[in-house]
């Protein structure tokens, strides 16, 4: 915007990177690089008055990115220690959440506990506040909080005499998921 009693001269920007019309002076942030530019528009000398300059700053900031991780999409209830969340290059951590609220043991940095962690499939978003003229992002991942399997079995506990008709079956402990049982020769 122009000065009250400033003339449009011709506009230039230092250094190079800013989409600017020499003419007017508009800017296009869309087609620009990140970064600080000294915009400076020349009056050329008119009749018996000198040229004018006069400069200001824009900022032309990047959107913020949102990109978050974790090393695998998968945990084990029995996986020891924590997981870090991953931040993407050039993403920003900026303020962690999950859904479901309940059930995943995550800190306010993402780090996850799988072995304090209900089974479940969570979803986790990072929602990077708006700065620099730019809107807030989200970004988010998924990963599944698994229990193990479970093979463990029993037999009746009366023998069992060769003589016997019919088969004996097994029974199953509960579980989230039954073993296969494999017949052993004796």
């Amino acid at each position: 915007m122009l000065a009250t009693g400033a003339s449009a001269g011709t506009f230039s920007a230092t250094p190079t990177g800013l989409t600017l019309d020499p003419a007017t002076g508009t800017i296009t942030p869309s087609n620009s690089a990140a970064g600080t530019y000294t915009v400076t528009n020349t009056v050329a000398a008119s009749g018996s008055c000198s040229a004018a300059t006069a400069t200001t700053t824009v900022t032309i900031t990047a959107p913020p990115k949102a990109n978050i991780g974790y090393g695998a999409t998968s945990y084990c209830t029995t996986t020891a220690g924590t997981v870090p969340l991953g931040i993407g290059t050039g993403s920003t951590r900026g303020t962690i959440t999950v859904n479901p609220a309940t059930g995943l043991t995550i800190d306010a940095s993402g780090t996850i506990t799988p072995s304090t962690s209900m089974p479940g499939t969570y979803f986790i978003t990072n929602t990077v506040a708006a700065s620099g003229g730019c809107a807030a992002v989200t970004g988010g991942t998924t990963v599944t909080i698994a229990a193990p399997a479970t093979a463990a079995f029993s037999y009746p506990a009366a023998p069992n005499c060769t003589s016997t008709s019919g088969t004996v079956s097994p029974t199953l402990a509960t579980g989230p998921q039954r073993a296969r049982l494999l017949r052993q020769p004796v």
